[in-house]
């Protein structure tokens, strides 16, 4: 079975594992066991909140969930910095994954989520600093970091370099004021706005050409510059007639 931290005055909490226990221990051990015993209290006191504070509460509860999240995700980081350097350099994970794994009951899925926001964040290294320090302060969720994680899939890295802070910035200013949902939406206008060309040549239009010549032997020379979607299109028109002629139809 699995027992958590109960006694706030105990040196040593001990957390069993599929693998065995680890051990809490001195103050971080206390800093848990308050921690456990306070959401008893609250969970044991939900029916006696007044109607005028019951969504209050639920406010704060989100509130103290995003906090929780925001501390794993910080203990997850230092798991990893302390993990061995591999051969190419760097920080291995396995240990962490085993343990969340074995341990934590988290999915492989959630795992790569787990890590990847956690370098989002970084407070040394991360994209969205400001973002995890709200997150920190449990001022926005877990989904408004995957949020922000998917905007940089589409913003590319020159904008990035230049306008790291300003971004961050709004980001976390939205992030505050808005669902997930909505975020999703300001942020989709934001990548627009930031990069209206999609990370194409704004000028491949104009520089696109096409000249076809026939030789004395009747071969037809091409030579051209198209961009990107006729580009796509002669090239999947060129793959047809290829895998026709080398099948003999």
């Amino acid at each position: 079975g699995t027992s958590g931290p109960r006694d706030p005055a105990g040196s040593t909490v001990p957390t069993a594992g599929a693998r065995g226990a680890a051990v809490l221990e001195g103050d971080l051990a206390a800093a848990f066991a308050t921690l456990d015993s306070s959401l008893d209290a609250i969970a044991a006191g939900v029916g006696a909140i007044a109607e005028s504070q019951v969504h209050a509460a639920l406010v704060e509860v989100h509130r103290i969930a995003n906090r929780v999240e925001a501390t794993r995700l910080v203990i997850l980081r230092e798991s990893i910095a302390r993990e061995p350097v591999t051969r190419t350099g760097k920080r291995s994970t396995r240990a962490t994954k085993s343990v969340a794994l074995d341990r934590c009951r988290r999915g492989g899925r959630t795992i790569g989520a787990d890590l990847r926001h956690t370098e989002l964040v970084d407070p040394d290294t991360g994209t969205f600093r400001r973002l995890g320090a709200a997150f920190t302060a449990g001022e926005v969720s877990r989904e408004h970091l995957a949020v922000a994680g998917r905007l940089l899939s589409r913003v590319p890295s020159r904008i990035l370099e230049t306008s790291r802070d300003a971004i961050d910035q709004i980001v976390t200013d939205a992030a505050r004021q808005l669902s997930p949902d909505a975020l999703a939406q300001v942020l989709e206008a934001l990548s627009i706005r930031l990069d209206p060309d999609g990370g194409r040549d704004p000028d491949a239009s104009q520089r696109r050409y096409l000249s076809l010549t026939t030789d004395a032997y009747g071969m037809l020379r091409i030579r051209g510059q198209l961009d990107e979607a006729a580009g796509l299109l002669v090239q999947s028109v060129l793959d047809h007639l290829v895998a026709a002629d080398r099948s003999g139809h």
